[in-house]
């Protein structure tokens, strides 16, 4: 697992292109007096009125924050107007837009989100160093997976193979399912529903894991947004 990204400081004056896949870093507590202004002006009458609905208020900065980086980094992309831009859906309900794919995912203090031109798929997770991750082996985890936490039992390694499993599912849509046992991801290769897919971890702030599962072999631009 790589801990020493570079996180490269990011404005709206950038020029983004597609030629280099995009992953955009961040931190709720630090942006969101700025966030929920702008939020404001680009989100639909609908996600402003879910914004609402929210009992836990981390939750509901969360997902603000989300909706925000999503809608302003698309409009970079898309040369579409942030509040213009219209979301359709899969069968598997997941977002997209024809002509670029993406994936946001957030944890904690932290919302992440991946721009590609090839199918992609993100996941960080806090980790929680005192969890007991064992009940879960036997059921969530391929036994070559669980032979490994087995010989090295680790919170690090334990959320790198969890975030993997949730970044591939993102990756060729299907979403959570419950075989998660039948996902081999301690390689750095793998094929899924007959896509090609690279699998990389990182370690984010010293307290996250982030996966990345992606169709694309081309470089991955950081953005500490």
């Amino acid at each position: 697992m790589n801990d020493s990204l570079i996180w490269k400081d990011y404005n709206h004056n950038h020029f983004l292109d597609l030629e280099a896949d995009h992953i955009f870093k961040i931190q709720v507590d630090k942006k969101y007096d700025i966030v929920a202004e702008g939020f404001k002006e680009v989100a639909s009458d609908a996600e402003r009125l879910k914004s609402t609905k929210y009992l836990k208020e981390a939750d509901a900065k969360r997902y603000i924050t989300s909706k925000y980086l999503l809608r302003t980094v698309l409009s970079k992309f898309t040369n579409i107007a942030a509040p213009a831009i219209n979301f359709q859906q899969t069968a598997n309900k997941k977002p997209f837009l024809a002509g670029i794919e993406f994936n946001v995912t957030h944890s904690k203090n932290l919302v992440v989100m991946a721009v590609s031109r090839l199918p992609i798929g993100i996941d960080i997770e806090f980790i929680n160093q005192t969890f007991d991750f064992k009940p879960l082996l036997s059921n969530c985890f391929h036994p070559e997976e669980i032979n490994s936490l087995k010989n090295n039992p680790n919170a690090d390694d334990f959320y790198r193979l969890w975030t993997r499993k949730e970044a591939v599912l993102k990756a060729t849509g299907e979403g959570l399912i419950d075989a998660l046992d039948e996902l081999n991801c301690l390689g750095e290769l793998m094929v899924r529903n007959n896509q090609n897919l690279n699998l990389q971890s990182f370690k984010v702030d010293d307290d996250y894991v982030l996966s990345i599962a992606k169709a694309a072999k081309s470089q991955t631009s950081f953005w500490q947004y």
